[in-house]
């Protein structure tokens, strides 16, 4: 009987030696018998336990599942790689990661005319409003807008007034050409003077009026569309100074300001 007690004592000994190792899991469910040596913020490091007088080996802590110590305490490491992206990504995450890191979102969007409305990104103005919104926010571009449309107004008021001479003159012009009448005794025919004086007297201002009203116009919707980009350059916030990143990580999404 005491010969089979010492014999169970024997085996259950060697056991526990044989069993004084530790275990490091990696993240593939492989297994390394080990004599852990350190465990820092970043890696681990160990030797082999079939050569303890061997080299020291370094591993990422990323890179490790669990840990089992020979005393039988278990440190996990599955929460702390979660939240390591770098480390941790499947192929699919890097790949989607990779197709989302640097999209820039404008804190700021820039003014633009798009099919004859204003467009502050999100917001679209008629002429009234982009001229309200120019006069509370930008005064250089406002002067700038308001010059332009009192020239193209002006340039449409010479414009119709012009064409409207122009038609009164064509008339005149078409009236003098039909009085014409045979004069018996003079032998001669006569004309209305009166329709061919008014047809010159309507020709005239109707050229003047419109080769004013072209320069005006002209001149007046350039200020207009300079005043876009004078609001973009002196009066809206600049996005040039920072932008806001958004990024796709495996565990959610980031946000980075980058000055």
């Amino acid at each position: 009987m005491k010969k089979k007690i010492f014999l169970l004592l024997l085996m259950t000994g060697q056991f526990m030696a044989g069993s004084a190792k530790d275990v490091i899991v990696m993240k593939n469910t492989t297994p390394i018998e080990a004599k852990v040596l350190e465990v820092t913020p970043t890696e681990v490091k160990y030797k082999k336990i079939s050569n303890l007088e061997g080299p020291t080996f370094v591993i990422y802590r990323s890179e490790i599942n669990t840990i089992v110590y020979e005393n039988g305490e278990v440190e996990s490491f599955v929460q702390e790689s979660a939240t390591n992206t770098d480390k941790t990504n499947t192929p699919q995450q890097a790949e989607v990661s990779e197709s989302n890191t640097n999209k820039e979102l404008q804190l700021y969007p820039t003014l633009d005319r798009v099919k004859g409305q204003y467009v502050l990104g999100n917001v679209t103005m008629n002429k009234k409003e982009y001229g309200n919104f120019l006069y509370d926010n930008c005064p250089v571009a406002y002067d700038k807008w308001h010059s332009g449309t009192k020239r193209v107004r002006c340039g449409w008021i010479f414009a119709i007034t012009g064409l409207t001479c122009e038609v009164m003159s064509t008339i005149s012009f078409i009236s003098y050409a039909d009085s014409e009448h045979y004069y018996s005794k003079g032998g001669y025919y006569t004309y209305d003077d009166g329709a061919l004086a008014m047809g010159i007297a309507t020709l005239v201002p109707a050229i003047l009026l419109e080769t004013t009203a072209i320069p005006l116009l002209a001149t007046g919707y350039s200020s207009r569309r300079k005043s876009i980009g004078l609001y973009n350059e002196q009066c809206a916030p600049k996005n040039s100074a920072f932008d806001l990143r958004l990024n796709l990580k495996g565990n959610g999404l980031g946000l980075s300001l980058n000055f």
